[in-house]
């Protein structure tokens, strides 16, 4: 198992690369901030996607994440996803757990 799982740093923030649809395809990267715990103590990221932005949110032991989207400044999705459906996720908040996104706060 890697010691982490984020590719690069750009400033603050993490980079994390996306999986492309085909090999043509350029890979992108996802810029992640981390944003501290909630209530219950689990971690809480910002992501920066091309034109979209967010917010995901652990519950459950970090068994799924709570997530909006924006697109700009208009809300265009909300909802819960299991942490292990999604490669890119479960590796932003495996990261995100075991402290290897220091917080832009501190």
């Amino acid at each position: 198992m890697p010691d982490h799982y984020y590719v690069g740093r750009k400033g603050d923030a993490f980079e994390y690369a996306k999986v492309p649809a085909d090999e043509d395809e350029a890979q992108d990267l996802v810029l992640v901030w981390y944003m501290g715990t909630n209530k219950d103590g689990e971690p809480i990221v910002r992501y920066q996607d091309g034109a979209s932005s967010g917010t995901l949110s652990c519950f459950d032991n970090c068994q799924f994440v709570r997530g909006a989207t924006l697109v700009g400044h208009k809300l265009v999705q909300t909802g819960r996803i299991r942490v292990t459906n999604d490669p890119l996720i479960h590796a932003i908040m495996h990261d995100a757990r075991a402290g290897k996104l220091p917080s832009p706060l501190k």
